[in-house]
This record gives C-alpha cells, structure tokens and sequence, in this order.
C-alpha cells in the first residue's frame, strides 16, 4: 500500500519525507508539493482522502471538496479534519479586544473558519459531490493555547505563516511580542 500526501508548503512535505525515511518508510509514501484545489492526480483515482486540518486552509475550500471527490473512487471515503469558530481555536482566541491598540492594526478574518457547524460542513461536503455524508463533533481537551507562553511555536507554524504573509515583517512579529507582553 502507498500513501500520498499533498501540501502547498514545502517544508511540511520535507518533514514528512524525512521522518517517513527515519521510519524506514519511505517506499510507501508519495509525496508532493501541490494545490488542494487543482490535484495532479486522476479521477477515481483513491480508496479514501484524508485532509487533516487541510481543506479548512484552502482559499476556495469548495474546490478542494469537488477535488477530493473527483479523485477518490466510487464508494470511497473522506474524512477531514475541521475546526469550528475562532473563539475555540488557535493563537488568535488568546487576542484581548483591545489587541488593536497594542497591535496598531487589525488582523485579516480567520480564513480556517469556513464552516461553523456540522449542518454546514455536511452542506458543503454533499454541494462538492460527497454522498452518505456523516459528521462526528468532537470536543478538545481545553483550549489548544491557555496562555501565551504556549503560542511562540504556533506563530511558526505553516498555518500561521500564511495567515501572517500579507503582514509587514514588524507585523508578523507584533503578535509574539504582543504575547510576551500577555504572558
């Protein structure tokens, strides 16, 4: 069996190639750098999609659902990961309402934040070509971030990186300093 795996960043991908080849498995993984909303793969192509926390960072999340429907075969399964609103998740659900006034600017909408219920999520997957759509909701253990002082590696991480890329450089550091402060 071979799993392959997609990422618009290509230092996930190199993560995942280099501790596939630290547990000897290399072979059975296919890696590639790539747009969840235009995969380089055939139609009816796949057993099962996974999109762990992926599609929810798509700027057109409905083309990453048709995607993954065109190219997984008839009976196959999706089964994605999604988070539901901003207060319950993520670095930013630490940001006190004054934040601008320590920022000096405010922060573009959360683009994780597409669907903020399952009824909306099964909309979706059923409107991009997924049938016998199940949701299972799941809740956390507590908030992913419960003080600042927990968030420094979350500001480095893909997800944030591309929430923060339209940001000046000062910018994208206001927020870890803004933390610091916090903390």
């Amino acid at each position: 069996e071979t799993v392959t795996a997609l990422d618009f960043a290509p230092a996930m991908v190199a993560r995942l190639v280099a501790r596939a080849a630290e547990a000897g498995l290399s072979a059975s993984i296919d890696a590639h750098i790539g747009d969840a909303a235009a995969l380089p793969f055939p139609d009816n192509d796949v057993d099962a999609a996974v999109s762990n926390f992926g599609v929810i960072f798509c700027p057109e999340p409905a083309a990453a659902l048709q995607e993954l429907a065109r190219i997984t075969k008839p009976g196959g399964e999706l089964m994605i990961t999604a988070w539901t609103t901003v207060d319950k998740n993520g670095w930013t659900s630490l940001l006190a309402s004054d934040y601008v006034d320590e920022l000096g600017f405010t922060l573009a909408p959360r683009v994780m934040f597409h669907w903020f219920s399952a009824e909306e999520l099964l909309a979706a997957c059923e409107a991009n070509g997924w049938i016998d759509v199940s949701i299972e909701t799941r809740a956390g253990s507590g908030p992913p971030f419960p003080s600042w002082d927990k968030v420094a590696m979350a500001l480095d991480a893909p997800a944030s990186k591309e929430y923060l890329v339209d940001l000046r450089a000062d910018q994208r550091e206001a927020p870890r300093a803004y933390g610091w402060r916090r903390a």
